[in-house]
């Protein structure tokens, strides 16, 4: 809560939300891949192509990862819970969605979240991103070099994966992060204080963890 002037402000708090992979959005080819929910609610807000997050947990339900063993084939059970920061994707409608950390629709400025990327990068534009030029980097890019890069160091960014077939847990995916090649257990993620989410995978700040054979 903040005093401006004779009135008190309240802060709201940012949106806690549950993000999955939307299989048949995916099995449809559709760009924005991942159901966003509202845990407040239960309900879905929006189909995302990237999501900031903080403060999160990745979750894996056992009788879920069973079912698909038993099965063979896959069901929804595992997603990355945390607070809202920057999402872009489209509504239950499939129009142009961008919100902030409280869930509002902002497709006409930047969120907060974009804001404080680029004052701590300092760049005015995307003229000075490094793997392109003003015309062709993404907001998406933008974020994903921020995380892999700034955020992580240079050295990869710790990129996380999820396969019911190999582990319970998502895990440092080794194709992508540097990690020794004679190191004969995988990292397991269990929380990490930021996260963003794209169509490239998912890359983690800060992650606690847990080795698995």
């Amino acid at each position: 809560m903040k005093k401006r002037g004779s009135k008190t402000v309240q802060r709201r708090k940012p949106v806690r939300v549950k993000v999955y992979k939307n299989l048949h959005r995916t099995k449809a080819g559709k760009a924005e891949t991942y159901s966003v929910v509202d845990l407040s609610t239960g309900k879905v807000i929006a189909y995302a192509d990237q999501v900031v997050m903080d403060d999160v947990h990745f979750r894996v339900q056992r009788r879920g990862r069973e079912k698909v063993l038993k099965t063979k084939r896959k069901n929804v059970h595992a997603a990355v819970h945390g607070d809202l920061h920057h999402l872009s994707g489209v509504d239950r409608e499939g129009k142009p969605l961008k919100m902030d950390f409280r869930g509002f629709d902002v497709r006409h400025r930047q969120t907060r979240y974009e804001q404080y990327v680029r004052k701590v990068l300092q760049w005015d534009s995307y003229a000075d991103h490094p793997v392109g030029d003003n015309s062709t980097v993404t907001s998406a890019e933008l974020f994903e070099w921020f995380f892999s890069r700034y955020v992580n160091g240079k050295q990869g960014g710790t990129w996380v994966r999820y396969n019911p077939y190999e582990h319970c847990q998502f895990i440092v995916d080794k194709n992508r992060h540097l990690v020794s090649t004679a190191d004969p257990y995988y990292s397991s993620v269990l929380e990490a204080t930021a996260v963003f989410i794209g169509d490239k995978g998912v890359i983690v700040s800060d992650a606690v963890h847990k080795y698995l054979r």
